[in-house]
């Protein structure tokens, strides 16, 4: 190790750069990219800049104009899009290297906190001195050398202990931004936590053969309801709910709708993921009152998903369509609703599809987006949240929610 405190990971990484363009077509060539022009081309541009200049980092404005298409007075603050890639890149390149570069020598990284990739060594790891055939005669032990063992032990606990704490203090993550921290704070209060419920729907059929959405109300034996299936947004959405909490130090539980029971539903304050035709158990709490939503196969403009404004205003429209498939943008409900007892409150984040629901997690878990929620509700530090229900836009790019923006606000009663 330098004296620098560089791993021998780091150092070899110096030495590699000559390989990076090599290893990067062999990862491209691999069925895991064969499918995502987007990664690809992203994947080649940040080769191409570690190759040809050396030491350069890459920004995201420089990615979202030459390499994603973005427009010259693009805005990181406003639009997450490179963050979004960045991160399905890495998780690309790490399922890569579980599977078809599993033996590969050299790997390709993209360090977090940078947009830039490296590219290391992996051997660095594994090499050891070679053991000797030789066996050392044997030595008596003295008194006092029988019992070194046991400092050395005792120094060995110690030493561990200290490298754990200092390992825990620096793994620690930032602590969330104040509006974040109003806005879920003031939503947990009450204790016993936050359970996220996350929809479950049932199908009827198989993926190979076609499957059929079935309502609640429509009774099937249970051999033939499928109910293994949830939405990509709502994973997404899961994920950073979970990443969130946890940085808050709220207890959390995770739930199926379907699995979902009276009595956490009753102890617990609850977010949905997912509208109530997807989360049954939704349609038991008090209903939305500013807005509902309208069934795909529903009148008017059948065939589209739509937001309906149950309370319109001027200048505003009776219903908020999403632009059908391929999908470009979404429309979704953010909804702080009472709970099934008092002081338990719902928290509801439904897109007209799958997309709406992972912008508007998104919307409640960004510190500008959250701090323009509470402005615009009155809401200051250490108030209670009040009742609400807003609407949201969600733009979405090659199918990820990039941009989510407030269209209609409405303060309950």
């Amino acid at each position: 190790m330098s004296a620098t405190g560089d791993s021998p990971l780091r150092e070899n990484s110096l030495s590699c750069d000559t390989e990076l363009s090599r290893q990067v077509d062999r990862i491209l060539q691999s069925p895991g990219f064969s499918g995502s022009e987007v990664l690809r081309n992203l994947l080649q541009f940040l080769a191409k800049v570690a190759t040809e200049e050396p030491g350069h980092h890459v920004k995201e404005y420089e990615i979202a104009t030459q390499v994603l298409g973005r427009a010259p007075d693009f805005d990181s603050r406003v639009d997450s899009t490179v963050r979004v890639h960045i991160g399905r890149l890495r998780a690309k390149l790490a399922e890569y290297y579980l599977t078809m570069g599993a033996s590969d020598a050299v790997q390709v990284k993209i360090p977090k906190g940078t947009y830039s990739v490296i590219c290391e060594h992996r051997a660095a790891w594994t090499e050891a001195a070679p053991l000797s055939a030789e066996t050392p005669p044997s030595i008596e032990a003295s008194p006092i050398q029988r019992h070194d063992w046991r400092w050395m032990l005792g120094w060995g606990v110690a030493l561990a202990a200290a490298a754990m704490a200092a390992f825990t203090w620096i793994d620690r993550p930032p602590p969330a931004p104040a509006a974040l921290r109003t806005f879920w704070t003031a939503f947990g209060r009450g204790g016993s936590g936050v359970t996220v419920v996350f929809s479950n729907p049932r199908f009827a059929g198989s993926a190979g053969q076609g499957l059929r959405y079935v309502p609640a109300d429509e009774d099937l034996p249970p051999r033939a309801v499928n109910d293994r299936y949830t939405g990509v947004g709502e994973a997404f959405a899961l994920h950073q709910l979970t990443r969130q909490l946890d940085e808050l130090r709220m207890p959390l539980r995770v739930k199926r709708s379907q699995l979902l029971t009276w009595d956490e539903a009753r102890s617990q304050n609850l977010v949905f993921l997912g509208g109530a035709e997807v989360n049954v158990p939704q349609g038991e709490l008090p209903h939305l009152q500013a807005f509902d939503f309208k069934m795909t196969d529903n009148e008017p403009r059948r065939g589209l998903g739509a937001v309906v404004n149950l309370q319109k205003g001027e200048g505003e429209e009776p219903f908020y369509f999403n632009s059908g498939a391929p999908y470009t943008f979404d429309y979704a409900v953010i909804g702080l609703v009472a709970g099934l007892e008092p002081h338990r409150r719902a928290l509801i984040l439904a897109g007209t599809t799958t997309f709406g629901t992972q912008g508007a997690a998104d919307y409640v878990l960004r510190e500008e987006t959250v701090s323009e929620l509470l402005t615009k509700l009155g809401v200051r530090k250490d108030e209670p949240l009040p009742f609400f229900e807003a609407l949201v836009r969600v733009k979405v790019s090659g199918g990820v929610p990039t941009q989510t923006n407030l269209v209609l606000l409405r303060r309950l009663k």
